[in-house]
């Protein structure tokens, strides 16, 4: 009999401990699915108010645009992907193994391309300094990360700047400012992707 109630006890223990560890899955994945709601609503605010800023900025250029809507879509892409290689190929430069020339040819070439449609469609005002011209010296793969890593600050700092993001009181400063970082990621970029093409062509690594 005892044998009887024991199984019978530990059935019921089984089925509790089953049944709270389904709430408890559920309440989990109701609590991730809340969160992933929430990310997804905050994205979403910060691409409208993007999105708007752009416009704005669009507007203000007194430039004709048969396709305005295509002129934002291709600003948000350019501004999401330049991003995202910068971030690779800067890494690839912070790090202590060799580069990858094939990689950063291929990367700056994307940043090059990415940046002067930034700048055909933004229409920054002209920069207010002359653009220093490439400052660096490279002879090897390892000394090609110097100009890689300016450059992952220089696109850092262009696409933070407050003049992307809010009617900022300096607006004229800030538009300045992203138009000399615009340019510098220009030149920089198109002399990395020649440097690392050249380079990959000659077999020249590390020193």
């Amino acid at each position: 009999m005892n044998g009887v109630v024991d199984s019978s006890w530990k059935f019921v223990v089984g089925m509790v401990f089953v049944a709270s560890l389904t709430l408890a899955t559920d309440a989990f994945g109701q609590q991730r699915d809340r969160q992933r709601d929430r990310e997804a609503d905050e994205l979403d605010i910060q691409q409208r108010s993007f999105n708007l800023r752009m416009l704005h900025i669009m507007a203000k250029q007194r430039k004709p645009r048969p396709n305005p809507q295509l002129a934002l879509a291709q600003v948000q892409e350019d501004f999401t992907h330049i991003q995202l290689v910068n971030k690779k190929l800067g890494l690839s430069a912070l790090g202590t193994g060799d580069l990858d020339l094939r990689f950063v040819t291929k990367a700056a070439a994307e940043i090059n391309k990415r940046a002067e449609r930034l700048k055909e469609n933004l229409a920054l005002p002209d920069p207010a300094d002359a653009i220093k011209p490439f400052k660096y010296t490279v002879e090897n793969a390892t000394q090609l990360k110097a100009p890689i890593i300016d450059l992952a600050r220089l696109i850092l700092d262009f696409t933070d700047n407050p003049y992307f993001k809010e009617a900022a009181v300096l607006e004229t400063q800030q538009a300045n400012k992203a138009r000399q970082d615009l340019e510098k990621i220009i030149v920089i970029s198109e002399r990395v992707r020649d440097l690392s093409k050249r380079l990959n062509r000659a077999g020249t690594s590390a020193p």
